[in-house]
């Protein structure tokens, strides 16, 4: 069951080449390479640019400041994809892969689990995120995993898992992959079915074939 795991996802359709998020890296590159041993600060990014912490003039030392400042509301920006508080309890994250195959595999035979790949700078992944937050407090009995797809660990899983754009899902059912598709805002309703179609119903009122 675990090698159907990764083995065997649903091959991707046509149209999700036209989906606009890509999963590939975006590493952001560094204006300022500090150097905490030598106390010299790379300004330009080139080492012939390179002075002693002591040497910068009022204007670099502001230019320093200002880009510490955007990086770091560029990082506080990206957290919006992260746990909080206002999440519910069935809507959490796997940060590695073996957190990833344990949530699935350990799932209840019954239960559905949705996994919701995403990127911090996906801007469709974030503005699916709420409406996602709310299907997951209307579906208690399902987990929903999200998996951030920006680190080089998870970044091969998801394309072992054959997603090639965001935001993807993919619906498992006892470890078997039953749906993969692509949904964001204006296609929620698509998730919506997708969950229902492959939902255990365990009301004694459902019919049982």
């Amino acid at each position: 069951m675990a090698a159907a795991l990764v083995r065997a996802p649903l091959p991707l359709g046509p149209a999700a080449e036209r989906r606009r998020c890509l999963v590939r890296s975006a590493a952001l590159p560094s204006a300022v390479d500090t150097a905490s041993t030598s106390g010299r600060v790379n300004i330009a990014g080139g080492a012939s640019n390179i002075l002693p912490a002591e040497q910068l003039t009022e204007g670099q030392r502001r230019k320093l400041e200002l880009q510490a400042q955007a990086a770091a509301a560029l990082a506080a920006d990206n957290a919006w994809w992260q746990d909080d508080a206002d999440a519910p309890a069935n809507f959490i994250t796997a940060r590695t892969p073996a957190e990833y195959k344990a949530l699935i595999m350990g799932a209840a035979p019954t239960q559905l689990v949705v996994v919701d790949y995403l990127k911090p700078s996906c801007n469709a992944c974030r503005r699916l995120s709420p409406k996602l937050k709310q299907i997951a407090a209307s579906n208690p009995e399902t987990l929903f995993i999200k998996v951030n797809v920006d680190t080089e660990e998870m970044r091969e899983l998801g394309e072992g898992m054959q997603v090639a754009h965001l935001p993807w899902f993919h619906l498992f059912l006892a470890g078997d992959l039953r749906a993969s598709f692509s949904a964001n805002v204006t296609s929620v309703a698509t998730l919506r079915a997708e969950i229902a179609a492959n939902k255990l119903c365990t009301d004694p009122a459902c019919d049982v074939y």
